[in-house]
This record gives structure tokens, sequence and C-alpha cells, in this order.
């Protein structure tokens, strides 16, 4: 019998299973996807991510892989507003998804596990019952102790289950490009570009090259944007990857029924403000499985795995907000508020406060002790 029916094989899907199979826990970990994803997505590994990863044992691979991230600066009208500089205990590790995804899929094999790929749920309940489709057109029924959806935004297992990403969605477009690129670009730092024609993002990346990410209306380029908003002397060189999409502010109402669990974008979809998308995944993914591999064991009763909204919701919801409010003070346009914004944010700096912020930002997906399920705080291993 499977313990655990994974459904999406992303971070948070290959977390979960490389979490509870290093913990003796049965896994099957399917994607209804032909071959993983080639697209860069989510960038930034925060510390608490980054200890799940050292727990997994695949943290010295990652480094490797990375860039550090040493800095964010932050500039209004062309001018600089702030700097919020990272220490190397804090400093974000930036890595294309892809690539963290690589290496997670290999540490599962290690540890005896593999993506069942092709394969897709179709029916799920709260008891745990679910109905595969296999590539060759067999249905499968298989009833498994506990289900965990990891299968983004447009979750099959949410659907299924009747539950909903409660919350609302931002007028404003976004457009991401991935590129080589010449001019002032950052080394090894993140740069905020702020004006009353929107706001844009660029970011380091391993390999010497960069991620531009802006608001833009219909038929805005990134040259044009560039033009617009960033320091002068900027030139895209060969585009890597493109894409369009909109910013959400959603949260599931609940995070389980029944033995069916939801981790990841599954549960909560929210701006790319503030690099925590993948890593509150991540965490999820970190304390149900600690807490589903104590259960399995007898060391924990169900009640524990009863109450996993109840302490991962409030961490969510502050991720949520702060990246809300941060993809919002981008957008700015009115002068007073601008002004007001820009005033606010350099007294903050002259006052310290950026750099104790910078603490509460490297640790925001984990939440405090009282968020974690007992026996979890803190703890990687078995």
């Amino acid at each position: 019998m499977t313990g655990v029916l994974v459904v999406g094989a992303g971070p948070s899907g290959l977390v979960t299973a490389c979490e509870l199979l290093r913990r003796g826990v049965t896994v099957r970990l399917v994607d209804a996807a032909p071959r993983p994803a080639p697209y860069s997505k989510a960038l930034l590994l925060w510390p608490p991510t980054l200890r799940v990863l050292a727990g997994l044992g695949v943290r010295a691979t990652v480094e490797r892989a990375a860039l550090p991230i040493r800095a964010f600066r932050y500039f209004s009208g062309g001018r600089p507003l702030a700097a919020l500089p990272f220490p190397d205990s804090l400093a974000p590790l930036c890595l294309p998804q892809r690539e963290t995804e690589r290496i997670l899929t290999d540490r599962l094999h290690q540890l005896g596990g593999a993506v069942e790929r092709g394969v897709r749920l179709t029916t799920v309940d709260g008891t745990g019952a679910a109905t595969l489709a296999l590539p060759d057109g067999r249905l499968e029924h298989i009833h498994p102790q506990w289900v965990v959806g990891a299968d983004g935004a447009s979750s099959t297992v949410r659907k299924r289950l009747g539950l909903r990403l409660a919350g609302s969605t931002h007028e404003e477009s976004y457009l991401v490009v991935d590129a080589t690129a010449t001019g002032p670009l950052p080394d090894g730092e993140a740069h905020y570009h702020q004006s009353p024609r929107g706001a844009l993002v660029v970011v380091a990346l391993p390999g010497g090259r960069y991620r531009f990410f802006a608001n833009a209306g219909p038929g805005q380029t990134m040259d044009r944007i560039l033009a617009e908003r960033g320091p002068a002397g900027i030139r895209l060189g060969p585009v890597e990857w493109a894409s369009t999409f909109r910013v959400h502010r959603r949260i599931c109402t609940r995070f389980q029924h029944g033995r069916v669990f939801l981790v990841g974008d599954a549960a909560h979809v929210h701006s790319p403000a503030g690099g925590q998308g993948l890593n509150t995944g991540v965490q999820d993914a970190h304390h149900l499985a600690t807490a589903m591999a104590a259960v399995a064991h007898g060391r924990a009763g169900e009640e524990l795995l009863g109450s996993y909204t109840r302490w991962r919701k409030p961490v969510v919801r502050r991720v949520v907000r702060e990246a809300d409010l941060q993809n919002r003070l981008w957008l700015l346009r009115c002068p007073a508020a601008v002004t007001a914004r820009d005033v606010a944010v350099r007294l903050a700096d002259r006052a310290g406060l950026l750099r104790r912020y910078a603490r509460v930002l490297a640790n925001r997906s984990a939440g405090s002790k009282t968020n974690r399920p007992a026996g979890s705080a803190g703890r990687h291993t078995v």
C-alpha cells in the first residue's frame, strides 16, 4: 500500500516526497506533464529553505550552482532610494527553479523514488481514495494513507475537493524576461526601479544572465520598458525565456480535507515581490512531511495532521499580505503618495530599520516556532 500519494513534481512536491522517503514512509509521486518544465520561474532560496535542503543532503550542490544575492537596492525616478543588504547568514541564493527541481529529482532517485510522468489525477475524495489516468489510457484506483496536492495554482486536487482560492487578482499584467544583457546591471544584487510609469525589477542570475520583471500594458516590450524605467544604457541580448501573467492574492479556504492536504501554490498564490512563493511551499512540504512521518511511525497522533491548516495558514497570511503590500508600493503613481513612500523608506533606511527587516524577510516563509507542528521546529532529521 502506498503511504502517501503526492500529486505534482514541482519543488513542493519533490520536497514532500524526499522528506517522506528519508523518514521511511512509502511515496508515489505523479505529475501530469510528460517532462519537467524548462523555464526559470521562481528564483530565490531563503535561509529556511536552505536549511531544509541541507537536511536533504543537497545544500552544497545548490550552493555550487547558485548566485548569492547580497542586497536589494531601491530606486525612485532614477535616483537611489535605499539599500537592503544581506549578511552571509541571511543572503538568499538565486537559482532558476528548473535547476532546483533537477537537484531535488536527483536526490529523489538516490532515496529510491521516481517521478511518474504523464500520470493525471482524475478523482480524489477526503478518504484519500483516488483515480489515476496512466499514459497508456488505463485508469488505476488507489487508496493511499494520505494524499498531498502539490499541483500548482490550477490544482486538480483542490478542485476535485471543492475547495477554492479566496482573494483577488490585480488588474495589471506583468512581463518577465530572462536574458543576457549589457549595461549598468546589478552584480549579485536585485534592483527595484520605481517610477510613475510603473515598476521594473532586475535580478542577477547565475551564468551572467538577468531576470527583468515589470508591469506592462498591451503591446509593451521589455526593451521599451527598460528605456522608460531603467538606467540608461541597458541592452538586451538573446532572450532565454519570456512570459506574461497576472498577480494574485489568494489563499485556499483550508489546506486540508480529510486525508488530503494542499501545499505550495495549490494552497496559496501571491505576488513574486520578496521572492517568497517557492520558499513558502517548501516550508509547507517540510513541516507536513515531518508531521506525516511522525504519525506514520506512531510518534504522534492523527490530531497533529488535523491541525495543519491552523499552523500553516497564519504564516501564509503574513507572506501574502507583505508581498501584496510591496507590490502596491511599487506601483504608486500619485505624486503625493510617491513622495510619502520615498520619505518613509529613506527614514527607515537611516534609522537602520531596513537592516532589521532583512532578518524578518529572510525567515518569513518558515514562521515562528508556534506556527510549526510539534517535533518539527528547527529539526531536519528523523
